[in-house]
């Protein structure tokens, strides 16, 4: 008896675990199935009226899909649709957006390649502007479908959403508390904020804040400036504001319009300044300076100086062809700044016009020796370029038929006959002296 009721025990054991087993297989292939379903998924936002928000559509499992028509329903009231950013690159061919009503887009694509996303993935996002405050649902129409490759139905899940919309202000006030120099970063700007919601993170784009206060930013440069407030539900607030500075001295510098350059063999150059002009109308600029630029460290604090390059000769041997000239100047608001001209070297060669017709037609009536080392010196007499010129003439006999111990081109000949004569001339410079000789010659025509 036992054996038996054992036996029938293990029999009626046996049945229960076969129909066990078998519903146990039925629900984990239900399971299965469901759970190899592709999921389209409206992500939930929240935004701030009136911002945009991006509404992201992910995918999940989505594998064999060659097409898709998805029909996105929201609320028109609160929501206006802007456009579509796709997130796979491959999505954007075939694909087509519509906005077959006011509260509807449709998003179709259809291709030979067929989609295989896997774990869950963006597949693009929705950019709507919103309108006004609430929590409108963002639904997927039913007639939206995926297909594979024979156009056969997918069976697949779409989650909807909703978009929590909060109304967006804010009273606040912006307030400069100190003022920088042009060229410097000390401007400092406050904010207050006396009505929104409360806490608040500030953004200022810039300068750098006290630990602990946020309130308040320093190191702010010159002119336009920005700041984002967000408050407690995340609504942004940008702003752009006006970094005021204190003026730097408007000076300018130049020099002798005649002569340019730093002649080697007559280096003194005249100055100028704006800086007498500039004190006659609000006396603002109480010190300056100017620097040469040579090797000794020259310095003038005379608003228009004449300064003589006394290193010019040998900086020029040396390969250096220019100075660099700097006027420095402060404000009585203790805001500086620097002004620079680079200004030539210059060891012009003469040029002589050995060829001169003194007939009295007024053309071609004198003896002139020109620079010719820089073409714009070539219509400078040479005397312009050192201290004294001598010249000497000369005829074919070897007498001297014109002698002048500081000449300034303004030999007409003489009335000596017409012919080749020779000049001997001698330049006497700052820092030595120079001598050229050659040949010149008398045309009259017999006048």
């Amino acid at each position: 008896m036992v054996t038996q009721a054992n036996t029938y025990g293990q029999m009626k054991f046996s049945k229960i675990s076969f129909k066990a087993a078998v519903v146990w297989f039925i629900t984990a292939l239900s399971l299965t199935q469901i759970q190899a379903q592709p999921v389209i998924k409206l992500i939930s936002d929240t935004a701030c009226s009136p911002d945009t928000v991006q509404i992201s559509i992910t995918g999940t499992r989505v594998i064999g899909v060659n097409s898709f028509e998805l029909l996105v329903h929201f609320d028109d009231s609160r929501m206006r649709f802007d456009s579509v950013f796709y997130a796979m690159n491959f999505l954007d061919r075939h694909f087509q957006t519509d906005l077959i009503s006011s509260s509807v887009v449709k998003l179709t694509w259809d291709s030979v390649r067929a989609l295989t996303i896997g774990s869950e993935a963006v597949m693009f996002k929705l950019q709507f502007t919103v309108l006004n405050p609430g929590n409108p649902a963002i639904i997927w129409e039913g007639t939206s479908a995926l297909r594979d490759a024979e156009q056969q139905l997918v069976i697949s899940e779409f989650v909807d959403a909703n978009v929590l919309i909060n109304s967006k202000y804010i009273r606040y006030t912006l307030t400069q508390i100190m003022e920088g120099c042009v060229k410097e970063k000390k401007g400092r700007y406050s904010v207050s904020v006396t009505y929104g919601s409360p806490p608040f993170i500030y953004d200022w784009h810039g300068g750098f804040l006290n630990p602990g206060v946020d309130t308040i930013v320093l190191g702010l440069k010159g002119g336009p400036n920005k700041l984002t407030i967000y408050d407690s539900k995340w609504c942004r607030f940008d702003t752009t504001f006006q970094v005021k500075v204190k003026p730097a001295p408007a000076i300018r510098l130049s020099t002798e319009e005649a002569v340019p350059y730093v002649i080697v063999q007559k280096p003194d150059v005249q100055f100028y300044s704006n800086i007498d002009s500039i004190n006659l109308i609000d006396n603002s600029i109480p010190n300056w300076q100017w620097d040469f630029g040579e090797p000794d460290s020259s310095r003038s604090v005379e608003t228009d100086p004449l300064h003589t390059f006394k290193t010019a000769f040998t900086v020029l041997e040396a390969g250096t062809t220019s100075y660099m000239i700097k006027l420095w100047a402060i404000s009585n608001d203790g805001c500086d700044t620097s002004v620079y001209k680079e200004v030539q070297i210059d060891k012009p060669e003469p040029e002589v016009f050995n060829v001169f017709t003194p007939n009295g037609d007024g053309q071609n009536e004198l003896f002139t020796i020109h620079g010719s080392k820089k073409a714009d010196l070539e219509e400078w007499p040479l005397s312009d370029f050192y201290d004294r010129m001598e010249l000497l003439v000369y005829d074919r006999n070897g007498r001297k038929v014109y002698e002048s111990t500081d000449y300034q081109n303004d030999w007409d000949g003489g009335g000596h006959a017409d012919g080749t004569y020779f000049y001997v001339l001698k330049c006497y410079g700052r820092f030595g002296d120079e001598t050229y000789q050659g040949s010149l010659m008398i045309l009259t025509g017999g006048k």
